[in-house]
This record gives structure tokens, C-alpha cells and sequence, in this order.
């Protein structure tokens, strides 16, 4: 599961506010009803999360590449882009420059900037991509 809590909430993540344990530490704040949604992505390749689904200021997408596969994305002026290598490995392009992430290795780029992403592993790269503020214009696939 991953979680896009800014600022992150260290006591949910460690498991120190599992209602099912006794004692658990309460929520902290404000709970907003439906502020919180669980999306299986597993079975998507392309976006997940964006603008005209459920998030306001980000927008992340599942994409699976097998070796030579590519994509182009780009990071707007005063955006942010991560990618997140879950499984595989990647190299991304940018700027005339070739950056190599493996297996839990996170690529961060700030805007504005292309890149093209590709596979770089016998087997398919698995990778979580997320843009913040969303592209305007991206067509969500």
C-alpha cells in the first residue's frame, strides 16, 4: 500500500494507531469523512489518481514496462515528479542525461523538464508515478 499523507502520519505507518489493538493512539486533527480511499492499482496501467477522480493537487499512475518500453512524461514549470521503482529496473532521460533506478530506487524530478522512461530489466519494471500539481492538459490513461 502506499500513501500520499502529507505532512505522513509516522504512528499510522508504524502501526501505533491500529484501532485493533488496545491502547492504540487516536487519530490526530480533523477526520474528514471520505478523505481517504482505498484504490487497488494493481490491475491498472496508467493513471489511478487524479483531478477528476479523487485528488485535488496530485495525480499518480501504475505503468508496467517491460525492457525497451517507454514513456514520455514531463514536469511543468514549478511541478514535481517522482517515480518509484517497485519491482525491475528503469532509466530515464532527461535533459540530454541518463539516470538508472533499480528496485525501491525513487527518481525525482523537478519542472520544467521532459523525460522519457523505459524498462531496463530482464524482467518487467513496475513503477509508480506521481506528479504534483497534475499536468493540465494530460489525457488520463
Amino acid at each position: 500500500m502506499i500513501s500520499f499523507q502529507v505532512p505522513p502520519d509516522l504512528a499510522l505507518y508504524s502501526g501505533a494507531r491500529d484501532s485493533s489493538r488496545p491502547g492504540a493512539a487516536p487519530p490526530k486533527g480533523v477526520i474528514t469523512p471520505g478523505a481517504v480511499k482505498y484504490v487497488d492499482f494493481a490491475g491498472k496501467n496508467g493513471f489511478f489518481v487524479y483531478p477528476r477522480m479523487i485528488a485535488r493537487r496530485a495525480a499518480a499512475a501504475h505503468r508496467v514496462l517491460n525492457r525497451g518500453e517507454s514513456f514520455k512524461t514531463a514536469v511543468d514549470p514549478g511541478a514535481e515528479q517522482l517515480l518509484f521503482v517497485w519491482k525491475g529496473a528503469i532509466a530515464v532521460t532527461a535533459a540530454g542525461r541518463q539516470y538508472k533506478a533499480a528496485e525501491k530506487d525513487t527518481i525525482f524530478a523537478a519542472g520544467p523538464i521532459p523525460l522519457v522512461v523505459s524498462g531496463d530489466s530482464a524482467r518487467p519494471a513496475t513503477v509508480i508515478q506521481v506528479e504534483s500539481p497534475p499536468r493540465s492538459g494530460e489525457v488520463w490513461k
